[in-house]
């Protein structure tokens, strides 16, 4: 590890995914090996960062410690801004082995609980969303889609933490979130935008695993839950229903929801709709491993984008929605696993698509 300009350059070629590690004025790389995860609905990308000095009793003191900031690059992008959690020694011999962990800038908002104002009124989403992450000066709120109708009340639960209430928020817009690389939170829609590289057996696919698990699939989800008996008709207070289905199962599977929150009805179809739409796409998850961090166009491998998938010794022929990246950088290489799930997830229609099932698709005979 060395405390100097960054090369990223290999003669006069841009080396795209050397990964470099910079806190305050410091630049930090030489590492033996790098793992960074981005996900889906889940706001703390993580960083883990390895390496192995010679150790040596009169050498200076290590200067990397938990809670410093970090900031990551590959080549000369940003794949994480964040902050320090962890950092380990072990000693072997004269070899010390140094492990640096973190998470993005997000990661807060996971941690902390809401102790500020508890109630919120004819508020949009955004509005909402900007006034939970205000403590947190250096996190922003990135609204890509359209904010949908305001919220009528919106009320925090006691020790919920900011992750969680904008869960909620995001679920009842039927929006997607996860960090930015700058360590921002995204709000937005399912993206429809299709990877420039296609994943194929024999091709680029260096392995993969799929498991195909319809037990917590149900073939017609009811969600009820009581509305304020101050509004509506006798009949709407006394309680609000949804019903949302899911083609994709034949046989008779019924599933009674009873809503955490106050709901009316729109909010009840809503809630069936995305226990539906989760159900159905973790009911399919197919690991794919291939080698390096970008697609053809020099883009990184990122999540929210479908990709087309041809490996039919994973059950699998068709278009994916990448949940999950880990880009990884070891002896061995640099590769990225990509975590896949039905393509049509995070659309949260009233029926699931009995055409989208990869079951449906494929010829598992041939399989």
């Amino acid at each position: 590890m060395s405390a100097r300009v960054p090369n990223v350059f290999q003669k006069t070629k841009l080396i795209d995914d050397a990964v470099t590690l910079f806190i305050g004025g410091q630049i930090y790389e030489g590492f033996k090996s790098a793992t960074i995860t981005r996900e889906m609905n889940s706001l703390g990308s993580t960083f883990s960062l390895s390496i192995v000095d010679r150790w040596r009793a009169d050498q200076e003191s290590f200067s990397l410690k938990p809670g410093l900031m970090a900031h990551i690059h590959a080549g000369k992008n940003t794949v994480v801004d964040g902050y320090i959690d962890s950092v380990s020694f072990d000693l072997q011999g004269q070899n010390r082995n140094i492990t640096i962990s973190g998470r993005s800038r997000t990661a807060d908002l996971i941690d902390s609980s809401i102790t500020g104002k508890n109630e919120y009124k004819n508020l949009d989403i955004k509005a909402i969303a900007d006034k939970l992450v205000e403590p947190f000066s250096n996190v922003r709120v990135l609204l890509r889609a359209a904010a949908g109708a305001k919220f009528d009340k919106f009320t925090v639960r006691q020790g919920e933490t900011v992750f969680e209430a904008l869960d909620r928020l995001a679920r009842q817009r039927s929006l997607v979130m996860f960090p930015s690389y700058e360590g921002n939170v995204i709000l937005t829609k399912k993206d429809t935008t299709v990877a420039s590289t296609e994943i194929r057996s024999g091709v680029n696919l260096l392995g993969g695993s799929a498991t195909y698990d319809n037990s917590e699939r149900f073939s017609k989800y009811i969600v009820k839950g009581q509305a304020q008996g101050d509004k509506g008709t006798e009949e709407q207070a006394i309680g609000a229903k949804g019903e949302a289905t899911d083609a994709g199962i034949g046989r008779n599977r019924e599933l009674l929801v009873i809503a955490e929150n106050v709901v009316d009805t729109n909010g009840a179809v809503e809630r069936a709709k995305y226990e539906a739409d989760i159900r159905a796409a973790r009911s399919v998850e197919i690991t794919l491993t291939v080698l390096g961090w970008r697609q053809d166009n020099g883009e990184f491998w990122d999540v929210n984008q479908l990709v087309f998938i041809d490996a039919g010794f994973l059950g699998y022929r068709g278009q994916g929605l990448i949940k999950r990246v880990q880009y990884i950088k070891e002896e061995g290489g640099t590769k990225a696993e990509l975590t896949v799930i039905r393509p049509d997830a995070f659309e949260f229609n009233k029926e699931v698509s009995k055409e989208k099932d990869p079951v449906d698709q494929m010829g598992w005979d041939k399989v």
